[in-house]
């Protein structure tokens, strides 16, 4: 049972052709012998669906319709899912290396996690970076991995799916709700996931910010001062975009 434990691999879309193809075909390479492959499509009129169909034997469940937003149709993937395990990998994302599953799973016995994560590879335009996770001791002042480099028990979370009434920051919602809730973490020293740089979180990040403010509450005044700081920086941040050239600021981000 603990040698290949079965993992669901869901994959978010919509309108996003050229992006799925790097996702699907990093699901192709895969070489762990018990996955199963669901795409969430939420109704693309682009040649998403073509992709989709070409890679038919690869998929296991498909479905293509009109969702209330990402964290809607990652609930969705959650509902379709039989594994015994579950990570979400998005249009554009990818595993780092095709033994990974392999690495992480293989002979391990995680009877007493509910839920594992590693680290990633943030790709930019000219460069990629390595992200490392942080300690979950550390989730009131914001989220400590990326959910690509996440798996996550199929039984809790289908219990716990994300609040969609949260548009921005479900996923750190659940995350922080499952701390609280005594779920046990665990950390490992693997790079789980390679990401693109450019998603709602990256584009958004005053807003994230204060998403998670919310979530954590507005009682804490060391958490007040943190995240107040955050937001003005980002927004410094987005002044600062709009006036130095991309190459420049991309050397600030490869060098911090």
């Amino acid at each position: 049972m603990h040698s290949y434990p079965k993992i669901s691999i869901v994959t978010v879309v919509l309108n996003d052709a050229e992006n799925i193809v790097k996702t699907v075909n990093s699901i192709s390479g895969l070489i762990y012998n018990n996955i199963e492959y669901i795409v969430i499509d939420g109704g693309s009129t682009d040649g998403t669906l073509v992709i989709i169909n070409n890679y038919k034997d690869l998929i296991d469940k498909h479905v293509s319709e009109k969702d209330d937003g990402l964290y809607d149709a990652m609930n969705k993937g959650i509902e379709l899912a039989s594994g015994e395990w579950i990570i979400f990998m998005n249009a554009g994302d990818v595993f780092s290396a095709n033994e990974i599953l392999n690495r992480v799973f293989e002979g391990a016995n995680y009877d007493s996690v509910d839920i594992l994560y590693g680290d990633t590879i943030v790709f930019y335009p000219e460069f990629e970076k390595y992200k490392s996770s942080g300690s979950m001791e550390d989730i009131e002042c914001g989220m400590q991995f990326s959910h690509q480099s996440v798996f996550m028990r199929l039984d809790y979370h289908k219990k716990n799916k994300y609040k969609t009434q949260n548009r921005i920051c479900a996923d750190f919602e659940f995350f922080y709700d499952a701390k609280n809730q005594n779920k046990n973490f665990l950390k490992i020293d693997e790079v789980i996931s390679s990401v693109l740089i450019g998603g709602i979180s990256d584009k958004n990040r005053e807003l994230v910010f204060l998403s998670w403010w919310k979530v954590v509450g507005f009682g804490n005044i060391k958490l007040n001062i943190i995240y107040s700081v955050r937001i003005l920086l980002a927004l410094f941040k987005r002044i600062i975009k709009v006036v130095l050239p991309s190459r420049i600021i991309y050397f600030i981000i490869r060098n911090k």
